[in-house]
């Protein structure tokens, strides 16, 4: 029993060794490709590693394109879409989680059909609306519709809302708390690995969007990340060390990002996957 259990312990560890390496390889591929010269991008056959480092394709990538600028861009979305999402999000779920009856029932499903409803089905009628509105090439149409609530991370609060101890609203009830007061002053507190991992994946969605930013933006002083990267690909010819080397800086934010709420963001999806 003891050898089985060993043998047990050993395959999932070389099974999650495997899986790590099959999610750091490409990391590792745009690191490595970042540091190479010129000659060792062409090399044939192709190396694997540079064969000297250079960081200076990083000073070369910023002089093409302007990253620092394009970053900045979608940190200042990234956080006002966050700002949005907790406000809009937790309010909603809190709602959604205490209302009882066929009314709360519709709703909850309605959240749900919001959900598995793609994007590019209400693409057009969003960008007439916001046409109307004159917001085109603004970043008001990648904010606002943040502050209505996200239907994933609604559903998303609202399992974890759901297994919120009652004796504890019933206790600040008591005490003659409101609706309110018991969401930002104790469920809320209480719910801090939720949010910081709402807000991990909030950033990370703002960073990887590439579709919304290309219907709404035109001017290239208000271009994210993602915009930034296809302008310098589809306006220069590509230097693939250079072009690493720009994604480098791109993701470098949301990889700092997540791993100083590594542990949040892990504490809450065990938390909510047990319950």
């Amino acid at each position: 029993m003891r050898r089985r259990s060993t043998a047990v312990t050993m395959a999932l560890w070389m099974l999650a060794l495997v899986t790590a390496a099959f999610f750091a390889l490409p990391l590792a591929w745009m690191l490595s490709t970042a540091f190479k010269s010129d000659a060792d991008v062409v090399a044939h056959p192709l190396a694997l590693l540079p064969t000297r480092p250079d960081a200076a394709t990083f000073r070369d990538a910023l002089a093409i394109v302007p990253m620092v600028k394009y970053t900045w861009n979608t940190f200042v979305l990234a956080m006002l879409v966050l700002a949005g999402h907790l406000v809009s999000c937790p309010l909603a779920a809190w709602g959604l989680s205490r209302l009882q009856g066929r009314t709360a029932r519709f709703m909850r499903l309605a959240t749900l059909a919001a959900f598995v409803l793609p994007f590019p089905v209400v693409m057009v009628p969003q960008y007439l609306i916001f046409a109307r509105l004159g917001m085109v090439n603004t970043i008001w149409p990648l904010v606002l519709p943040s502050w209505l609530g996200n239907a994933f991370f609604i559903l998303y609060l609202l399992q974890v809302f759901r297994a919120f101890p009652v004796e504890l609203e019933e206790a600040a009830r008591l005490e003659g708390a409101s609706e309110l007061r018991i969401l930002r002053s104790i469920v809320l507190p209480l719910s801090w690995p939720s949010l910081a991992a709402m807000s991990v994946l909030t950033v990370q969605g703002v960073w990887n969007d590439f579709l919304a930013p290309l219907l709404y933006l035109q001017d290239q002083g208000t271009y994210t990340v993602t915009l930034g990267l296809q302008f310098y690909r589809s306006s220069h010819n590509i230097e693939f060390n250079l072009l690493m080397a720009a994604t480098t800086i791109s993701v470098l934010p949301v990889v700092v990002l997540f791993i100083i709420f590594q542990r949040h963001f892990i504490q809450s999806a065990v938390g909510t996957g047990g319950k």
